[in-house]
């Protein structure tokens, strides 16, 4: 991978280091409906599937980030927890049981910028859900704007050691493709010297509810539903992200 490795790992830790309370619970909601084995694509380092451990769910994790699922390891290991995880991008995603729920929040799907991609991993996703079951995730929408490159920006987190993880990042957004590319550089100073840097190579894509619907409905999601937030008021023509709730046939 050119994302998600040591570096970034350690700022996404410590930048964020508990899921939102509105989105925990949301998740929860659906975590408890679900009654049975839940599947979290793109764990990452588990800032929700920690919690749904912790509350005796039976929840499993993938990641294409081995940095990612290390960190993830250790943040249960210090909770007592054992979780089983995976190292495998969803595209190609091969498990061996079938849940009853599938999550992706964060908006984390939308880091599948190429179609093909998108229409084999909702497949993959697909093929592992029991009958009935539900998928829910989350993506950024596509607003109408120019092509540009924007200028270098950062900011930095502090880790327990005094040590600074900062990071800074050029961007360019493609109208055409409705991505954003960005070259993220990460460095670890402490005490005034550089010690490490990671650069990143780190894309979104911005999607269309349309075609959304239409690449769910083509894979076989039945009840697509748009949310505009965790309360689950339906989606508005304003909104930024969406919630998409859709499920498999009984």
């Amino acid at each position: 991978m050119t994302s998600y490795r040591k570096l970034c790992t350690e700022f996404y830790d410590i930048d964020k280091p508990q899921p939102p309370k509105d989105a925990l619970a949301f998740y929860l909601r659906y975590a408890t409906d679900a009654h049975g084995p839940i599947l979290e694509p793109m764990c990452g380092s588990g800032r929700f599937l920690i919690p749904l451990l912790e509350r005796k769910f039976e929840v499993e994790g993938f990641d294409a980030s081995r940095s990612m699922l290390d960190a993830c390891r250790a943040h249960c290991a210090s909770r007592g927890l054992v979780p089983s995880l995976h190292e495998q991008p969803i595209e190609r995603i091969d498990l061996p049981k079938k849940y009853a729920l599938v999550i992706i929040p964060a908006s984390s799907l939308c880091l599948v910028t190429d179609q093909r991609h998108l229409h084999e991993s909702l497949t993959r996703v697909f093929a592992l859900m029991l009958p009935g079951a539900k998928f829910v995730f989350e993506v950024e929408l596509h607003k109408e704007r120019p092509s540009k490159s924007e200028p270098w920006g950062g900011r930095w987190v502090e880790r327990t050691d005094g040590a600074k993880i900062i990071i800074s990042s050029l961007g360019r957004y493609s109208a055409k493709d409705h991505i954003l590319q960005s070259i993220n550089r990460y460095d670890l100073i402490k005490d005034g010297i550089l010690i490490e840097t990671e650069f990143e190579d780190f894309c979104l894509r911005y999607h269309d509810t349309g075609e959304l619907a239409n690449t769910l409905e083509t894979v076989g999601f039945q009840k697509i539903r748009m949310l505009t937030d965790y309360t689950g008021a339906p989606a508005v023509e304003t909104d930024e992200s969406v919630i998409v709730e859709c499920s498999k046939a009984l």
